[in-house]
């Protein structure tokens, strides 16, 4: 995909057009292209004319922000991807039934939220690397799911303690990138970063699940069920790395405290 000059020049096109670009072949380019353009020109007349723009641009430039943006959405996608191919997986691949699928997950919700409480105990050196941290953590899942799949391994005590992990990863990345976006832009800002990371990651789970199901969908109905979750499972963890680079790029010169 070729990025002009004019997406380069724009930070929050720049955002939803990175979100997207891994998954081209489901989405129209230059129909994309051209909606994020029209948008960000609309934003530019509003705020020309005197009046309030739906979204502040300058509160995204920064690199501390929509890189952190980026790493939150894209993080989080795999989560959304994953709720649906590991359902696809268990039911239809396995047999187990919707209340085992369903529990198998407690896991990861557990970590997710104990996260949060780990992160804000953090010494404040630490705070910075959280994020990308996390991030890794979620990779390293993801790629142990993988390798144990394809190894023919798919106990049940394996993927609870690795969804543990998965949970663990994403929710110290997603807790530390919140706190260090809402102090990243001034507090007039707030309400702008809270609706547009929001927005983007919804967008980026909703490509996800389109995606990776479609991905899985295709790949177990040509063969073994597990070796089609273990592709997928490995797309997430190239993904979360991404995310990690990401989080690494917008946390790196953030202020300790």
């Amino acid at each position: 995909m070729a990025f002009s000059p004019t997406t380069r020049t724009h930070p929050n096109r720049l955002l939803a057009v990175l979100l997207i670009a891994p998954f081209m072949d489901l989405v129209k380019p230059r129909r994309e292209r051209a909606a994020f353009a029209g948008f960000v020109a609309a934003e530019r007349r509003v705020r020309m004319r005197g009046g309030t723009p739906l979204v502040s641009l300058d509160a995204m430039a920064p690199r501390a922000v929509s890189s952190g943006m980026l790493a939150v959405a894209a993080a989080t996608s795999t989560y959304y991807g994953l709720l649906f191919t590991l359902a696809l997986y268990l039911q239809q691949g396995l047999g187990r039934s919707a209340l085992v699928s369903g529990l198998t997950l407690v896991s990861w919700i557990v970590a997710f939220g104990a996260a949060g409480q780990i992160v804000r105990r953090l010494p404040p050196h630490l705070g910075p690397l959280a994020a990308p941290a996390g991030c890794l953590l979620l990779a390293g899942a993801y790629m142990a799911l993988s390798a144990s799949l394809f190894a023919g391994r798919h106990a049940e005590a394996l993927l609870v303690v690795l969804l543990g992990a998965g949970g663990l990863g994403l929710g110290t990345q997603f807790s530390a990138l919140i706190v260090h976006l809402t102090n990243a832009v001034s507090e007039g800002y707030a309400h702008d970063i809270s609706g547009v990371t929001t927005t983007t990651t919804t967008i980026a789970g909703a490509i996800a699940i389109a995606a990776f199901g479609t991905a899985y969908l295709s790949l177990a109905s040509a063969g073994s069920a597990t070796h089609a979750f273990a592709i997928v499972t490995a797309g997430f963890a190239a993904i979360a790395g991404l995310a990690a680079l990401l989080a690494h790029g917008a946390t790196r010169r953030a202020p300790v405290s």
